[in-house]
């Protein structure tokens, strides 16, 4: 009797230890695709935020060839230096990787990047008055 009882305290402890198994790996599965969702939200958010504002600068570009002010052309710089941040920040951190991971063979956020650091320089030297350069800023962005 003692033996039968022994085994049946036995097999109720794996049955317990089975369930809380299971128990833990569901809520681990759930906790990462949870996760999943929250870093997809990410990378939407910071392409986002990223085509806002090459919007708000291609804006702004369009704003200095009109009013050829030295307001328009600090508020130019100024959505330039935020575009060129944004960018930037896309590139590190887990978002970053994420990203890398995404773009993995079209290498479009490298060949923006790669772009903003070419205008950069014009971007610095432009005048108000520049309506030659500053139509081919907005020729380059449109494309």
């Amino acid at each position: 009797m003692a033996r039968l009882a022994r085994r049946f305290f036995g097999l109720v402890v794996l049955l317990a230890i089975a369930g809380f198994v299971t128990f833990g790996y569901v809520y681990i599965r759930r906790d990462i695709d949870t996760l999943r969702v929250i870093n997809q939200d990410k990378i939407l958010w910071t392409a986002t935020q990223i085509e806002v504002e090459l919007l708000r600068f291609q804006t702004s570009v369009a704003r200095l060839a009109i009013e050829r002010s030295p307001e328009a052309l600090e508020a130019m710089r100024e959505g330039f230096d935020i575009l060129w941040s944004r960018v930037f920040m896309m590139g590190v951190g887990r978002v970053g990787r994420l990203m890398r991971q995404y773009d993995s063979g079209h290498d479009s956020v490298l060949a923006f990047q790669q772009y903003l650091r070419e205008i950069d320089p014009v971007i610095a030297e432009v005048a108000p008055d520049d309506s030659a350069r500053l139509e081919a800023i907005l020729r380059e962005l449109e494309g």
